[in-house]
């Protein structure tokens, strides 16, 4: 009976070793499962196409990077994907990912650990400890008045268990002079690292922060910091303790001790390196990711979720209708094509001002040879025509002629009130198309390049003005004398002032002869002046027409009149100068605070415009930009004020 049955139980291994299958067979033993499974964090490090580079950190498992006994697994959206792993061991002097294999834990004792903070603290570094590996020497230096070796670094981890216990808080803190006893203690045959707890900033040491982090520097060691509840300056400190390889993790709380360094003991740990393939068709955006890495006897398992990066996308043709998208961003060829009509519109203007002035010229001359016939109201009178004297009319009729035709004359802009609009209106044209070409966006390069060419005809016009009306001024005390120097001679104030006017250059004998002609038509020569300084925006020569008037009337001395005031204008003159020397610095201040942030923008636009972009693409860029243009405005106006002083 006893042989039946072990020739029965035989049959299973016999038709396994010959390749028959069997329907009897029992079920085979399944593999041994990792007597070890801990879950860790995986990092996504990089994407490459369809592949994905992943880190593990390993904790306390000390793998071996040539340990032909590892095994993972990546799941992405629930399906498997080829996978590859590489160890970085700890010690190991890979470049990519380079544990340390001695650490010294740096603990804060002062007075301010007292109670459950060291109570926290001895928690967090047991924690810590347990997930060290075990080849990994520690060490523990504690300071409050004075910096101290707890324990020496080694892999006596009961030791320094043991002498954390005994712990005690009470003093102040010398936290720089324990960085010192800390590099000291570290062995100096393998890579060291600090790990540094503390609440507060140094107050005992005899070192510097300087000279602690040049310490650390010179002996290639890193520094990471764990800040418990710091303050604004003390967390300054303890981010400028940390070195460029370390960095520092702050802990808002006794219950975020544990968390902080769990976090600072993945520098200690062996990584695993995974590289992932993502194959054609299978969505890896923003897909759950499950890695599973087996070492000998420890399963390490943990999980994330994918970027939404385009190179994850399906790799997959698909065919589909063009649907029109609607976008703020111009093609490149629309914008150039909307630059060639812009230039063709600015060509059209401007033939149509000089068609418009050969027309004007002709209508002089009919003028003139029908001067001697008398003019009827009716067709025979020589009426404007064209589409700039059909504007003329309208503005005519609105009312804004008058003060367009005082600002051209004041210019000395020989153009009707018309033709300065349609050539305001072709300079915005223009101005706007290249702002098109510049921004790359239809509707805000239009809207900056009109607000920049009209904002720009106007400057003009007033730079203009105000440069004539100057030297209006400073050449008016000059006529006033050569004025009474003709009075004394025996010329009378009208013949006196044609001689100055027609034998002088410069703007104030311009703006005389022009008084003349106006006197020569009809006009009273009180009128004439006196129009003729509201022209030039000139205060003194009307004080000066209103001197005359009072003389015609009451009687007196007309030459020292004209000399009186002459050397009162000379007087104010020399006054304004000097304001305005000291008041040049102010101004040039002024033009450089608005030109520069305006200069850097089109600067970033011309040599890095993804920088700068987002300005005009995003809604709280647009309300950026818009807030930015009316500050400016509001700084340029007060700096004017503050620079700006009337004599």
């Amino acid at each position: 009976m006893l042989v039946v049955l072990a020739m029965l139980g035989l049959v299973p291994g016999l038709t396994a070793a010959l390749g028959t299958p069997s329907t009897a067979a029992a079920p085979s033993p399944a593999p041994s499962d990792p007597l070890v499974t801990r879950t860790t964090s995986v990092e996504v490090v990089g994407i490459n196409g369809r592949m994905v580079r992943l880190r593990m950190p390993l904790g306390s498992v000390d793998a071996s990077a040539d340990d032909a006994g590892t095994g993972a697994r990546v799941s992405i959206g629930g399906v498997d994907v080829p996978t590859q792993v590489r160890l970085i061991a700890s010690g190991s002097a890979d470049a990519a990912a380079r544990p340390a294999s001695s650490v010294i834990v740096v603990l804060d004792t002062s007075g301010s650990m007292k109670g459950e903070r060291i109570a926290a603290a001895r928690l967090a570094i047991q924690a810590f400890l347990q997930e060290l590996p075990t080849s990994t020497r520690a060490g523990l230096v504690t300071f409050a008045d004075k910096a101290s070796v707890a324990v020496p670094a080694g892999i006596d981890r009961q030791a320094l268990l043991t002498a954390l216990d005994q712990v005690r808080t009470g003093g102040d803190t010398t936290l720089f002079d324990a960085i010192r006893v800390a590099i000291d203690a570290l062995p100096s045959d393998t890579p060291g690292r600090l790990v540094v707890l503390s609440d507060g900033a140094d107050t005992l040491s005899t070192s510097s922060l300087g000279a602690a982090r040049s310490r650390a520097e010179a002996a290639g060691v890193a520094i990471d910091v764990v800040a418990l509840q710091p303050t604004a300056d003390e967390r300054r400190i303890l981010d400028l303790l940390a070195s460029s390889s370390g960095r520092l993790i702050t802990a808002d709380g006794v219950a975020a001790l544990l968390p902080a360094f769990v976090a600072a003991g993945e520098a200690f740990t062996s990584t695993a390196l995974l590289e992932a393939t993502l194959p054609a068709g299978l969505d890896g955006q923003g897909a759950p990711l499950e890695a599973r890495v087996t070492i000998d006897q420890a399963d390490i398992r943990a999980a994330t979720v994918l970027p939404d990066d385009p190179a994850l996308a399906p790799a997959i043709a698909v065919q589909a209708l063009p649907v029109p998208v609607i976008t703020t961003s111009a093609d490149p060829m629309v914008l150039v094509l909307s630059g060639i009509v812009f230039c063709l519109v600015l060509a059209a203007g401007l033939a149509w001002m000089l068609a418009d002035r050969a027309g004007r010229r002709r209508r002089r001359f009919g003028q003139l040879h029908a001067y001697g016939t008398p003019l009827r109201s009716g067709s025979d009178a020589p009426a404007s025509s064209g589409p700039v004297a059909a504007l003329d009319r309208v503005l005519v009729r609105s009312g804004r002629a008058r003060s367009a035709r005082a600002a051209l004359g004041a210019a000395e802009i020989r153009l009707t009130p018309a033709g300065w609009l349609l050539l305001r209106l072709v300079i915005c044209l223009l101005m706007a198309s290249i702002g098109m070409l510049l921004l790359g966006s239809l509707v805000l390069g239009a809207l900056l390049g009109l607000a920049v060419g009209w904002l720009a005809t106007a400057a003009w016009l007033r730079v203009r003005s105000s440069r004539r009306q100057r030297a209006f001024g400073d050449e008016l005390p000059d006529f006033l004398l050569l004025l009474a120097s003709g009075l004394r001679g025996g010329m009378s104030f009208n013949h006196a002032l044609e001689a100055a006017a027609m034998d002088g250059t410069g703007e104030v004998p311009r703006q005389m002869r022009r008084v003349l002609r106006e006197v020569q038509v009809g006009t009273l020569l009180d009128d004439a002046l006196m129009e003729c300084a509201d022209r030039t925006d000139n205060e003194d020569l009307r004080w000066t027409v209103t001197a005359l008037s009072i003389q015609r009337e009451v009687g007196g001395n007309l030459s020292s009149i004209l000399d009186t005031a002459a050397s009162t204008i000379k007087a104010r003159e020399e006054l304004r100068r000097e304001v305005r020397t000291l008041s040049a610095e102010g101004r040039l201040s002024g033009y450089i605070l608005i030109a520069l942030p305006l200069g850097v923008l089109l600067i970033l636009i011309l040599i890095r415009r993804s920088y700068v972009e987002l300005l005009w693409t995003t809604a709280l860029g647009l309300v950026m930009l818009v807030t930015m243009g009316i500050l400016m405005v509001l700084g340029w106006l007060w700096m004017r004020t503050i620079v700006r002083i009337q004599v």
